[in-house]
């Protein structure tokens, strides 16, 4: 008889997690070549990790990278160079011959040219605009050590908010990441006081749209006089003996209870 070998909860959730794990769609370069092969990239990356592609045989993984490839890429594929013969040819490999493929295709001056116009958008959040800057900034060969401070003066161009842009002009040694932090920060900031003018707002016309109704008068039942009735906020104690009293709300205005 054999006896199933126990699997702890960890065991179990990563062999779920392998089996829910998705090849991406077949690579085609049909549409813009840069951004088709950087999203087949990412999406390969994250499916060999999770599938733990890895470790098993070689020729298992190239075949499931074949088949990851659409008509155009198998085409390109047969016509690559390799040093490598087929048997012996690893997923790296022709991985790094369609990076090269791409990246001799890719018209340098224009992809500087669209980072280089690129503006913040009416209404777009920071977040948003400085993830399109960094996608951009890839194909367009900037070395390194520059593409930081590159990256940073289009912030400070391309950014829509005058008072935070003027901020900015002002740290006489900025690095990216404190201007990113600046810009952060001025835009909670300006978040924040839209919310609180927004609320004022909303009381101001709440108070205005309130009526205050007139206060009624007539006789009192107290005082047996005629007055406004101004409800009770004072109060008295009136003591009928010794061992008894008693305490009377009546209108503030009323003179029940008044002895001389």
């Amino acid at each position: 008889m054999v006896v199933p070998l126990a699997v702890s909860d960890s065991d179990a959730a990563l062999i779920n997690l392998r089996r829910s794990a998705r090849p991406p769609p077949p690579l085609n370069f049909t549409e813009d070549k840069v951004e088709a092969w950087k999203r087949f990239k990412t999406r390969w990356g994250s499916f060999m990790l999770l599938s733990s592609l890895e470790t098993v045989d070689r020729k298992l993984q190239i075949a499931q990278l074949q088949n990851c490839l659409g008509d155009d890429a198998l085409k390109l594929l047969d016509g690559f160079k390799f040093d490598t013969p087929n048997e012996e040819r690893t997923v790296k490999e022709v991985l790094d011959a369609f990076e090269e493929y791409v990246i001799g295709q890719v018209n340098e001056t224009l992809e500087r040219y669209k980072f280089g116009k690129r503006c913040q958008a009416g209404g777009e959040s920071f977040s948003k605009f400085l993830a399109d800057l960094r996608r951009l900034i890839k194909s367009c060969g900037y070395c390194s050590s520059c593409e930081s401070s590159i990256l940073r003066d289009r912030i400070v161009i391309g950014v829509r908010d005058e008072d935070i842009r003027e901020n900015l002009l002002k740290e006489s040694k900025l690095t990216l990441n404190q201007c990113i932090d600046i810009y952060k920060a001025g835009e909670a900031a300006t978040s924040h006081k839209s919310s609180l003018s927004d609320i004022d707002k909303v009381c101001n016309m709440n108070v205005a749209g309130k009526k205050e109704k007139p206060p009624k008068s007539g006789k009192c039942k107290f005082c047996g006089q005629e007055h406004i009735f101004i409800k009770g906020v004072l109060q008295r104690t009136f003591f009928i003996s010794t061992n008894e009293r008693h305490m009377y709300k009546f209108y503030k205005n009323c003179n029940y209870f008044i002895f001389k």
